[in-house]
């Protein structure tokens, strides 16, 4: 009886748990028997580092919907980066930014442009309770809202190998379930 080799993801993924906590760096990337691990991707498909091709249905959380290397995408980041990398100051970019999404929705009189989704609910539910003066959120039990402590809380990490982890974690105010 032949032996089934281990795939290049399940061995990325054993050598990844010794170095990284659940061997993902986000718990929606950590899924049975292992994760897929990624080489490269075009359009709307990726490839495993196994050398297998699926179509990409998640598309960074939308954040690709021109898909993945679109060459026009990558031409203005190469010219944006012969201009510096990150700042860590404001840029003249992202005020045009602003100003090109206020006109676009011009009921949005303001825009706070965040890095990831963990960080605008992060600040979405700061501007919701200093406007309201509550402190109780309401969120879908099992849904994932980002990755802080506010929205943690019931997320569907059960069959995460660090959701014990995260639960042990949590702030006791975040615990508090009404």
């Amino acid at each position: 009886m032949a032996t089934k080799l281990a795939s290049k993801s399940e061995h990325l993924y054993r050598r990844a748990r010794e170095l990284i906590p659940g061997g993902v760096n986000s718990p929606v990337r950590n899924y049975s028997p292992y994760p897929l691990f990624v080489a490269s991707a075009k359009g709307s498909r990726f490839r495993t580092v196994d050398g297998e091709e699926f179509l990409d249905y998640c598309m960074a959380y939308g954040a690709l919907l021109d898909g993945h290397a679109h060459e026009e995408v990558v031409e203005a980041v190469q010219k944006a980066m012969g201009r510096g990398s990150l700042y860590g100051q404001p840029t003249e970019m992202e005020v045009e930014l602003a100003g090109l999404i206020n006109s676009l929705v011009p009921s949005m009189e303001m825009v706070r442009l965040t890095n990831s989704g963990t960080e605008a609910t992060m600040h979405s539910l700061r501007l919701a309770r200093a406007f309201t003066g509550r402190q109780k959120i309401v969120k879908f039990e099992g849904g994932y809202h980002g990755a802080h402590d506010s929205v943690l809380v019931k997320a569907d990490l059960e069959h995460r190998t660090w959701a014990l982890l995260t639960r042990k974690a949590l702030p006791r105010m975040s615990l508090r379930i009404h």
